[in-house]
């Protein structure tokens, strides 16, 4: 008790010499230092609470922000509502999620907002579901937090694995969402891949061949020094079935498909975080390719800076020289550091790993030669129409009965063509060589129809005459028959 009367009397001291007898400063000062002293020792014991709860609790956290945490997310939430303390909990969500088993969206019971007690391996976890802060997307981005006491986030490593997504059977299709910035699950691919296609030998070896090295050399291309990624440009006239090759590819190869458009994109970003979000093992087509600005040909630079000439009689062509010019120096400005970011994207600059990349176009010349410089596409396919053999063998496939016909008319029919004639016969093998004959008969109505000309409008405002004249003629013959009647009552 004297040493803290000492010690007191030694800071009175202390004070008065420092403030020279000053007792309003020293009041002052004394009661800042006891206001300070106060509020450590209340805040004091929260803090050591707090540090005791941070080193006896151990925490998890799970979100649905992006397209692959959506999946755990959405499980999991699902496994909590099947395992959380009924007495406790009253909020529950629908969650809804793509199966690909079943082919449709399946909706389930989830937990809701707020806390919830679950049972795990005989021990109690405490949940907690809530939205994020700054919500500005279409979808709503929420977080699960889970508390367990301990130190061991083995119970977390147990947990994801009850919840882990069931391995979808199949080939899996994906669409680039722009808005929401993820893949969308779309469907399942089904179907007999290449087979139910018409296909030239040489064009189908080829495709077979890279697909096949590329899957099976994995470790000899590392051993190179090579980055695991294939890219190719797959060319051919509109309707010539580009798209449908690479769908049956995905389905022999076992390859999931993710779809996505370049037009639709504004940012190389967004086409990096696309990329950068695609699982091993998968097959990327870049639809509508051709009509990014980052691809197209950025011309010769002497014929469009041309110096104008003073003959007057040119002066139209300057004129139209000049306004190139100027759209040319706007379009560089816009996509030259677009168009570098794309080329660093295919170069391997981006993490890709096991992926194939088709781009598919209809207009190859019209692509900046940089593009198809070697490191870059790995190859160029070019798909014609199927020859007469191709489209023969196939079809005899699908209607064995035309092998008896001798009355066939066999033709090079383009893939667009080929699906309407299987569309409209299906099983009538009669319909079918009908078909079959028709256009191998008139070949130019298949090249009008596969460039989207309505080669059958006239016989469409025919038909549609005939039904009108019939519908009239119905109502005249109603007439006659109500009017004697009429006659009769009055």
């Amino acid at each position: 008790m004297n040493e803290i009367h000492e010690m007191i009397r030694a800071a009175n001291i202390l004070l008065n010499d420092l403030f020279d007898n000053n007792q309003f400063l020293i009041a002052t000062v004394v009661g800042a230092a006891s206001v300070l002293v106060g509020y450590l020792l209340r805040t004091l014991p929260m803090k050591i609470g707090r540090f005791i709860f941070n080193q006896s609790i151990t925490q998890m956290r799970v979100t649905n922000a992006g397209w692959n945490n959506m999946r755990t997310f959405v499980n999991l939430s699902r496994y909590l509502h099947e395992h959380c303390d009924r007495r406790l909990t009253r909020r529950y969500s629908a969650e809804t999620q793509y199966d690909y088993d079943e082919g449709e969206h399946i909706t389930h019971l989830a937990i809701g907002m707020g806390w919830h007690r679950v049972r795990f391996e005989g021990r109690s976890l405490f949940v907690h579901r809530a939205e994020m802060p700054d919500n500005h997307a279409d979808s709503i981005k929420e977080s699960i937090e889970i508390y367990a006491l301990g130190r061991s986030n083995g119970i977390f490593a147990r947990l994801l694995e009850q919840c882990k997504p069931a391995k979808a059977k199949g080939v899996q299709f994906h669409e680039w969402d722009t808005k929401a910035g993820e893949w969308r699950a779309v469907s399942s691919l089904k179907g007999r891949g290449l087979d139910s296609l018409a296909l030239d030998r040489d064009v189908r070896d080829l495709l077979v061949r890279e697909f096949t090295t590329f899957l099976e050399e994995r470790e000899t291309i590392l051993s190179m020094g090579l980055p695991h990624k294939f890219t190719a440009i797959l060319h051919g006239i509109p309707g010539s079935g580009k798209t449908s090759i690479l769908r049956a590819l995905a389905v022999d190869f076992e390859l999931n498909l993710f779809s996505i458009n370049l037009g639709s994109l504004l940012t190389v970003t967004e086409l990096s975080k696309a990329l950068n979000n695609v699982s091993q093992r998968s097959l990327v087509v870049m639809e509508d390719f051709d009509d990014s600005p980052w691809v197209k040909s950025r011309g010769n630079m002497d014929t469009i800076h041309k110096k104008p000439k003073s003959d007057d009689s040119e002066q139209l062509v300057n004129e139209d020289e000049a306004k190139r010019s100027r759209e040319f120096e706007m379009l560089s400005f816009l996509t030259s550091d677009g168009q570098s970011a794309f080329f660093n994207l295919l170069d391997g600059i981006a993490p890709l790993d096991n992926v194939m990349i088709f781009m598919t176009t209809n207009k190859a010349l019209d692509l900046d030669r940089a593009l198809i410089r070697p490191g870059r596409i790995d190859c160029v396919i070019d798909i014609p129409p199927p020859s007469q053999d191709a489209v023969r063998d196939h079809l005899l496939t699908v209607w064995p009965e035309l092998n008896q016909r001798d009355d066939m008319v066999w033709g090079s029919l383009p893939g667009c063509i080929l699906y309407k004639i299987k569309r409209i016969a299906l099983k009538d093998a009669e319909k079918a060589a009908e078909l079959i004959n028709y256009y191998g008969m008139n070949p130019d109505k298949a090249v009008d129809e596969q460039n989207g000309e309505l080669a059958q409008l006239d016989r469409l405002r025919q038909i549609r005459k005939e039904l009108l004249d019939a519908e009239a003629d119905k109502k005249e013959e109603t007439l006659d028959e109500v009017a004697p009647a009429a006659s009769k009552a009055a």
